[in-house]
């Protein structure tokens, strides 16, 4: 195989910047006007020699999201999507990332940290809608809040 240096040179400046999803890697060299081809033998040889891998990427990317315990799994999804996935794809893996027990206890936790007795329920919520924790775990997380708060006794 007949590898294009400047493709090959590129891609690798650009997985040496960031983890990067194939297709990403891909659409970045298509958009600096490199040939397909020559972007598609690039590609597999990076996937090949193990330069580039989508699994350790999706790993690499939720043990982040992991580690940030303050963010919900909504930025995962979003995240996901924005680097390609289609969004059946995205909600399949966040499904699994955190369970809705794991989920609202970390809402509960950002609350405990940030919130205070006396603030009204919409900016409980926007506290943790900005850290893009679901609607649902929003609302129960509020309201937990609120029937826990020191104040109301």
């Amino acid at each position: 195989m007949n590898l294009d240096r400047e493709v090959l040179k590129a891609a690798l400046a650009d997985l040496g910047r960031s983890d990067r999803f194939r297709a990403e890697v891909g659409q970045r060299l298509l958009a600096k006007g490199h040939a397909a081809a020559s972007v598609t033998d690039v590609l597999d040889f990076l996937e090949k020699n193990g330069f580039q891998n989508d699994a350790r990427t999706l790993e690499n990317l939720k043990d982040r999201a992991l580690n940030k315990p303050e963010s919900g799994r909504l930025k995962l999804r979003l995240a996901l999507e924005k680097r390609g996935f289609d969004p059946a794809e995205a909600e399949a893996i966040v499904a699994d990332f955190r369970s809705d027990t794991e989920e609202a206890e970390a809402a509960d936790a950002v609350l405990a940290r940030y919130a205070r007795p006396e603030f009204p329920e919409a900016k409980l919520a926007r506290i943790l809608l900005n850290r893009a924790f679901e609607p649902e775990i929003v609302e129960e997380a509020v309201r937990r809040y609120h029937r826990d708060s020191p104040l109301l006794d």
